[in-house]
């Protein structure tokens, strides 16, 4: 693949996608996920 198959490739990927959203989303998540496991060693 050269880069312009690979370019044309990502875009059609991400086409309506956020980037900023979706790592926004990622971080919830993943702290979410801290949460949730403290609180099931506290409780």
């Amino acid at each position: 693949m050269n880069k312009e198959e690979i370019l044309q490739t990502s875009r059609k990927e991400n086409q309506g996608k956020d980037i900023y959203e979706l790592e926004v989303i990622s971080k919830a998540q993943g702290f979410g996920g801290l949460i949730a496991v403290a609180l099931h060693f506290i409780g």
